[in-house]
C-alpha cells in the first residue's frame, strides 16, 4: 500500500518562515488533524520542486492547454542544474514567458523553500484550518497531494 502525503507549501516560492511560526503551525495541525500518522517540517537549503508523486501525469500550457510534458521535463533538468535560480520559461506552443510553477499540472505542484508534510491524513484540511495557517505563516498556501 502506498503512503499519501499532504504537503503544505507557500504559493510564493521565496517565502520563508520563522521557527516560532513553524512550531505553532505544526501544533495547530496536530491538534486539529487527529487522523494522521505524522506531521513534519522540512526546510530546504535551496528551492525545491514539490511534486504530486504517483499522482503526477502531465503538464499543460496555461495559455492554450496543449500538453507540454516532454518539454517541461527538459526544462526541469536545466532549472535543476541551476538550482532553480530562475523559474521563468518560454512555453514552446505560445512563445509566452511564464513561471514554470504557473503551468497547469495534472495535480497541484509547486516550488518551495519549505514544506509542512502530513503523512496519511485521514481527512481533508478544512478551509478554516487553511485560513488559520495562512494567517499564521503570512502567505497564501498551496496543498500538494503526493502519493508515493
Amino acid at each position: 500500500m502506498s503512503d499519501q502525503y499532504t504537503c503544505i507549501i507557500s504559493s510564493d516560492s521565496k517565502h520563508v518562515v520563522s521557527n516560532n511560526q513553524v512550531q505553532q503551525a505544526v501544533a495547530i495541525i496536530e491538534a486539529t488533524c487527529l487522523l494522521t500518522d505524522d506531521v513534519s517540517f522540512n526546510q530546504f537549503e535551496t528551492l525545491q520542486f514539490i511534486d504530486s508523486g504517483q499522482n503526477f501525469s502531465h503538464v499543460s500550457c496555461p495559455y492554450c492547454n496543449k500538453e507540454i510534458s516532454e518539454w517541461w521535463s527538459e526544462q526541469m533538468d536545466e532549472l535543476y542544474a541551476s538550482r532553480f535560480s530562475n523559474l521563468y520559461v518560454n512555453v514552446p506552443c505560445c512563445n509566452i514567458t511564464t513561471m514554470i510553477g504557473q503551468l497547469h499540472y495534472s495535480w497541484p505542484c509547486g516550488f518551495a523553500q519549505y514544506e509542512i508534510r502530513i503523512k496519511n491524513l485521514g481527512e481533508s484540511i478544512s478551509a478554516e484550518l487553511l485560513m488559520k495557517l495562512e494567517h499564521l505563516l503570512e502567505t497564501t498556501l498551496l496543498l500538494v497531494y503526493q502519493r508515493v
